[in-house]
């Protein structure tokens, strides 16, 4: 396994191998590295670009801090999108770390871990190399800790002192689909798929899958499902075509 091929932008490295050896208990097969290999190349492959992803999390930004008349128009949306970073330091921070996944990606040095330690000192926003954060994510104050090989999807509200991340023995964290809210102080852990506009109550802790629109309160979290006929919650506008920054 130490001869394996590894990239910055693949997420595959020898020591996620060697974890996943650890938690089979057994050497895997070639077939079961294969799969893990794919599934890191996968993961990878949903990062979004860097440009669309700051213009998406700012139009989130502007829904979710009622200010979407400020990005009526295009140079609505690009005199927001320079005043946020003031107005806002978490979308200055969420910024930073989207710029850290390009400088490794690029396989720059050094940068990379002077954002992280940057973004972990000023706003107690942690998230590890092998986290996967799609665009147009809301983070009201930062104070986050994301780990693992862990999939934050389009949309997402993460309030403050969430854990996101692994439990002994599996480097796979947990797959948080379109538009989940993830309450304040609660930790959602393991390889758990939380379904597409879900939501996880205040200090819940999750160690189960969590069906799309469903809610989980409680420790251990309980599934409190969607009731039928219960309206789902809007959510955000999609991003414009007159993105708020310049193309990249």
């Amino acid at each position: 396994m130490s001869s394996t091929r590894t990239s910055p932008s693949s997420l595959v490295s020898s020591s996620h191998l060697r974890h996943a050896q650890d938690a089979a208990g057994a050497a895997p097969t070639a077939r079961e590295l294969q799969e893990f290999a794919e599934f890191c190349k996968r993961l990878a492959a949903e990062r979004p670009p860097f440009f669309r992803a700051l213009a998406s999390d700012a139009l989130t930004f502007a829904y979710h801090r009622g200010e979407l008349d400020r990005v009526q128009s295009k140079l609505g949306r690009w005199l927001y999108f320079f005043r946020l970073p003031f107005a806002a330091s978490e979308f200055f921070a969420l910024g930073l770390y989207r710029l850290r996944v390009v400088f490794r990606a690029w396989h720059i040095p050094i940068f990379p871990s002077l954002i992280n330690w940057v973004c972990a000192i000023g706003w107690d926003f942690r998230v590890g190399d092998s986290v996967t954060i799609d665009e147009g994510v809301y983070l009201p104050h930062g104070q986050v800790d994301i780990e693992g090989l862990t999939y934050i999807g389009k949309g997402c509200f993460l309030a403050p002192f969430v854990g996101i991340g692994l439990v002994q023995g599996d480097v796979r964290g947990p797959r948080l689909e379109g538009y989940v809210f993830v309450g304040t102080g609660s930790k959602i852990l393991g390889r758990r798929t939380i379904g597409h506009g879900a939501t996880i109550g205040a200090n819940a802790v999750v160690l189960s899958d969590v069906p799309a629109w469903a809610t989980a309160v409680g420790v251990p979290a309980r599934i409190i499902p969607r009731l039928s006929g219960q309206a789902e919650d809007q959510p955000p506008p999609s991003e414009p075509e007159e993105t708020a920054c310049p193309p990249s």
